[in-house]
């Protein structure tokens, strides 16, 4: 009857203070052990049974009777039930509040609790809804849209890629090589008659100073094609780069959570859930 859903497969360890020891190891294995056998207690109706074996569990985290959080909740779980079938109102609201401070999203099994202790439940979640927001994980915030088809407008793709310092560098480069090259073909067409080649003004030869030119005209030409076609391939290749990063946090954030869980009625306890 192990319901501590949602995390199902995850290792849960509270940050507190411990000697890892094989009795600390072994009081872990006995805990899961008598929380079995309260499961079946209150399974075949022996309620009384069930609070028994379960309350020296749930004693404040500290004493020999610490146990991990995913048994802390499943204890919280089983003597609920049980008061709740003891017509124990009080003690199984309590119990179920606890319960639900370990795992917010916790739900009974209607296959396994009668439809009245699932109401109780439910409106046990609903009465104390404002005390157990601030246990619940806060959502991440959306990722950033991003498109493909930006690393094909260099620096626009590198913007996207948050280099934005590479990307001003590129604009500013682009910028000055693209007017060169617009500024020397203006004058060359100014200069040269395309029809016989003399390049004058103002009756004046300008054939050395229109070489020059035109060798800036065209090595600023080919600086800018290339610094375009590194724009696109750096574009892209960082994309994909910032894409797979995405993904591995958010599949370690799905993985893996730090909050806030009861230790006893007045504490708190700082919680690492993981999966490894």
């Amino acid at each position: 009857m192990s319901c501590y859903h949602g995390i199902a497969g995850a290792v849960s360890a509270a940050v507190v203070l411990f000697v890892v020891s094989p009795g600390f190891a072994q009081s872990f294995q006995q805990s899961s052990v008598t929380l079995r056998e309260a499961a079946r207690a209150v399974e075949r109706g022996d309620y009384q049974r069930g609070v028994e074996l379960v309350v020296p569990l749930l004693a404040p985290p500290g004493g020999e009777t610490d146990i991990d959080l995913q048994d802390r909740a499943e204890g919280w779980r089983i003597y609920g039930l049980a008061q709740f079938f003891l017509n124990r109102l009080n003690s199984a609201e309590r119990a179920f509040l606890e319960y639900l401070k370990l795992d917010v999203e916790a739900r009974l099994d209607p296959a396994l609790v009668p439809p009245e202790a699932i109401v109780f439940f439910e409106n046990v979640r609903s009465r104390h809804a404002a005390e157990l927001r601030k246990y619940r994980p806060r959502p991440k915030p959306a990722r950033p849209k991003r498109y493909r088809a930006l690393n094909l407008l260099p620096p626009f793709g590198q913007f996207q890629n948050r280099h934005r310092k590479k990307g001003w560098i590129m604009a500013g480069t682009g910028l000055a090589l693209l007017a060169t090259h617009v500024s020397t073909y203006a004058i060359l067409r100014a200069w040269c008659d395309p029809g016989t080649g003399v390049c004058q003004s103002d009756g004046e030869s300008r054939t050395g100073a229109s070489r020059a030119l035109r060798t800036l005209n065209i090595s600023t030409g080919i600086a800018l094609l290339g610094l375009f076609a590194y724009g696109i391939a750096d574009g892209f290749l960082y994309y994909r780069a910032v894409e797979r990063d995405a993904d591995q946090d958010t599949e370690r954030a799905r993985r893996s959570q730090i909050g806030l869980a009861p230790a006893g009625p007045l504490g708190a306890q700082v919680v690492l859930r993981g999966q490894f």
